[in-house]
């Protein structure tokens, strides 16, 4: 059997192990004491005489510090192997118990009640009567206030869920997402003021409602998610994002368009007619967005029954959406230690989500600390450690040079 020691990266030091206050000296014959163990949580993979074969519950390195290295205490000649510091554990996303339909609406009856209406994920659409008296765009010498709201959410370190607050009844919906976070945004379908702000229909009268125009709808609203927000919209809308604002104001977080999908969430033409009520209106807002995120992946729209009138789904998922993310869902394929992240958006109780998306955990999104190519096993074979510690003239390696010339003859 190929025993394995646990010894620290040598590049995690910025000098020789004598300036850490490591001291040379030799260890006793009982085992070799002041290396290999870190303040954070840790566990020895080790030659079990119970079981005659080797611990394997695998975790992985995480970035220490000069001063975790000079503060370990002891190296156990008894265990050898390979020594890890543990990750956090992962922390996958809910899925229902099956693909039935009781399942799937408990499941996301389950995601929307675990987000409080007051709370900060309960994305909020309703504009206030100051947006709507304050931003309104020319159209053909009439002022008329835009029909839309935008807000994007990062994605951090803790496990999520979101929903929108409240049921669309007519109104579109827009998800995009890369690995950093989602934008989400809204589209008014009507108004029930004349002249009031809308995106796919206006009010000409209490009795009389039209369908705007295309080149209407591009002007009201698919050029604000376009464009930079007006600075003296800013003070009235002040989460309110277009792509301009996210380049401007968070990071650019659309900026590799290869890892963004995009998804829009619309009103059908009625409840026995699945197709799209706006297709050439929703066609030019996903072309617009997809255009102004090269690379970008723009998913098929989907539909929804409006006005809460849809006989094939439950009463309080009609319209709905909802979300999940986690920073450590599971590890990478035959990589035990590159965790990542996923995003799922469900629409109504449907048993395929909108977006189901995964990725490397970014810095930022590490639970444990350190981006994912920080994340490194601590493994070599003995004969490869012993070797490499001949041929560096560090105090670590000789401290540990007895322990090692021990294993090697074992081999």
């Amino acid at each position: 059997m190929l025993f394995q020691t646990a010894l620290w990266r040598l590049s995690l030091l910025a000098g020789t192990a004598s300036s850490l206050g490591f001291q040379q000296r030799r260890a006793p014959d009982s085992g070799l004491e002041g290396l290999a163990s870190i303040k954070t949580s840790q566990f020895w993979a080790r030659d079990d005489p119970d079981e005659g074969d080797v611990v394997t519950d695998v975790s992985c390195e995480l970035p220490v510090s000069a001063s975790d290295i000079a503060n370990s205490t002891k190296f156990r000649r008894d265990a050898p192997a390979v020594l890890y510091t543990r990750a956090s554990e992962p922390q996958p996303l809910p899925k229902p118990d099956s693909d039935s339909a009781d399942d799937m609406l408990k499941f996301i009856q389950d995601i929307e009640s675990s987000v409080g209406d007051t709370d900060d994920n309960a994305i909020q659409f309703t504009p206030t009567d100051d947006q709507l008296r304050t931003w309104k765009i020319d159209w053909q010498g009439r002022q008329t206030p835009i029909g839309l709201t935008g807000l994007y959410y990062e994605f951090g370190n803790t496990p999520q869920n979101y929903k929108f607050r409240g049921q669309l009844t007519g109104c579109t919906a827009m998800i995009v997402a890369s690995k950093k976070g989602f934008w989400a945004v809204h589209l008014w379908e009507g108004s029930k003021t004349v002249n009031g702000g809308s995106s796919f229909t206006k009010r000409i009268s209490n009795s009389e409602v039209r369908e705007r125009t295309d080149p209407e709808f591009k002007k009201l609203a698919v050029d604000p998610l376009t464009a930079a927000t007006p600075s003296r919209q800013k003070a009235y809308r002040t989460l309110f994002k277009s792509l301009p604002d996210l380049k401007a104001d968070n990071g650019d977080p659309f900026a590799t368009g290869g890892d963004v999908d995009i998804f829009i969430l619309t009103k059908a033409s009625d409840h026995s007619n699945t197709a799209q009520m706006y297709p050439n209106k929703v066609a030019a807002l996903k072309d617009a967005v997809n255009g102004a995120i090269p690379g970008s992946n723009a998913i098929d729209p989907r539909t929804y029954i409006g006005a809460l009138d849809d006989p094939t789904a439950p009463d309080d998922v009609q319209g709905l959406l909802t979300f999940q993310y986690s920073p450590y869902d599971h590890n990478k394929a035959d990589d035990d230690c590159t965790p990542m992240a996923a995003f799922r958006v469900w629409t109504e109780a449907d048993s395929q989500p909108g977006i189901d998306k995964s990725w490397e955990a970014l810095e930022g999104q590490q639970q444990g600390g350190g981006d994912a190519g920080s994340r490194k096993r601590a493994e070599r074979p003995v004969q490869h450690e012993y070797d490499f510690c001949l041929q560096h003239d560090y105090d670590v390696c000789r401290y540990a040079h007895w322990d090692l010339q021990q294993q090697v003859q074992l081999q």
